[in-house]
């Protein structure tokens, strides 16, 4: 399943969390989450697994209906 941007940012906002304290739970700089907000996280390396692990454990991975 691919993720895109809007949907990492729909499970933040759900959160009602800011890009600050969203990117604590990857482990990223919050410019590095703008940009997958943005323009979408990356479809390879180690990334997608990351997005997919933390969106699971939050309870906001989208189905994959959404996801298409």
């Amino acid at each position: 399943m691919q993720i895109t941007g809007s949907q990492i940012r729909a499970a933040r906002k759900a959160l009602g969390e800011n890009q600050a304290d969203f990117s604590i739970r990857f482990g990223i700089d919050r410019s590095t989450l703008s940009a997958w907000e943005t323009a979408g996280p990356p479809v390879e390396g180690t990334a997608p697994v990351l997005i997919e692990r933390v969106l699971a454990e939050i309870g906001q991975l989208p189905t994959s209906e959404a996801a298409e």
